[in-house]
């Protein structure tokens, strides 16, 4: 499903709590922060990227 067209000051990308947090001091500075995790990737690689 493609996301809305939004601008963003930062993109937040990870799979663990620092994204999270990175995701969070970001905002408190007042920008725009869009954050994606990539949990998963890593086992998505091992089976079909072979």
């Amino acid at each position: 499903m493609p996301l809305e067209k939004r601008d963003y000051d930062a993109v937040a990308v990870g799979s663990g709590p620092n994204r999270l947090a990175a995701a969070i001091l970001l905002q408190q500075q007042g920008l725009q922060v869009i954050s994606r995790t990539m949990a998963g990737v890593t086992k998505f690689k091992k089976q079909f990227l072979k």
